[in-house]
């Protein structure tokens, strides 16, 4: 907020608009939208993830499963509907090269 009005735009816009000019004082108050994100679960893993991606379903249904893909060529897929994220299947070294 600048001066009790929300900045939708630039400030310089949102000065514009309320006739401030450069050398007035204003005040800013600034506060976050979202809070940060708090982490839920740790699946420690022996490799790098390179790509993490939602399995999609039938039916217009909540995705529940997701696959991850590492560096060394491994992907696992996990299974999201209990807290615990359990493995389901392990393709171990798709391929040969290193990323």
């Amino acid at each position: 907020m600048v001066n009790d009005v929300f900045l939708t735009t630039t400030l310089q816009e949102l000065m514009d608009k309320l006739s401030l000019q450069a050398e007035q004082v204003i005040t800013i108050w600034y506060s976050f939208a979202l809070e940060k994100p708090k982490q839920k679960l740790s699946i420690p893993q022996d490799e790098w993830i390179s790509a993490l991606k939602a399995l999609s379903h039938f039916k217009n249904l909540k995705a529940k499963t997701y696959v991850a893909a590492f560096f060394n060529g491994d992907i696992k897929i996990y299974d999201g509907k209990d807290k615990d994220h359990k493995e389901i299947i392990t393709v171990a070294g798709l391929h040969e090269d290193k990323i």
